[in-house]
C-alpha cells in the first residue's frame, strides 16, 4: 500500500492553504522537497485512492473530512483502505509513534492526543502492511484556529 507523489503534493498544498489562511509562513517548497526525497528512496508511487479515517474529535473529523474530498478519496473500512488519514490535535511536535503493530493500536495512539484544545493540528498518512501493521508515510502540522 503506497501513496503517489501527487497524493503527498495534494495534502501538503492543503496543509500549506490553511496555514497561509492563518497568516503564517509555511516552509512549503522544503517540506514538499523532503516528503519528495523521502517516498522516492522507499519507493512510494502507487497512489492512494481510499482511506480509513481516524480523527477523534469534532474538529479533527471536520479537517479530515476537508483533506478526503480534497483529495477525491472514498472512505473505507481499514481491511479495504490502501491507506489510513489521521488527524490528530497536540502540542507535541510529533504526537504519534511513526509505526504501530496494528490498526487498532493506531486507533489507540490517536485517542489519547489532546484533540480537543491541542494547538496544532498533526495529519498523517499511513500504509497498512502485508501483516497489518501501519507505517507512516507522511506528517504535515499546523496551527489549529478554531
Amino acid at each position: 500500500m503506497k501513496t503517489s507523489l501527487v497524493v503527498l503534493a495534494s495534502i501538503l498544498l492543503l496543509v500549506s492553504a490553511d496555514a497561509l489562511s492563518q497568516n503564517k509562513r509555511w516552509g512549503f517548497s522544503d517540506a514538499f522537497k523532503e516528503g519528495l526525497s523521502r517516498n522516492q528512496r522507499q519507493g512510494q508511487n502507487v497512489g492512494v485512492n481510499s482511506v480509513a479515517v481516524i480523527a477523534p474529535s469534532v474538529s479533527t473529523s471536520m479537517k479530515a473530512n476537508r483533506i478526503v474530498a480534497a483529495n477525491q478519496w472514498s472512505l473505507t473500512s481499514p481491511r479495504e483502505a490502501s491507506a489510513v488519514l489521521v488527524v490528530v490535535r497536540s502540542s507535541l511536535m510529533f504526537p504519534l509513534k511513526s509505526s504501530h503493530g496494528s490498526y487498532k493500536e493506531l486507533e489507540e495512539d490517536a485517542g489519547r492526543q489532546l484533540n480537543i484544545a491541542g494547538p496544532n493540528y498533526h495529519v498523517y498518512l499511513f500504509r497498512i502492511n502485508d501483516d497489518l501493521s501501519v507505517t507512516e508515510i507522511d506528517h504535515q502540522s499546523f496551527e489549529a484556529k478554531d
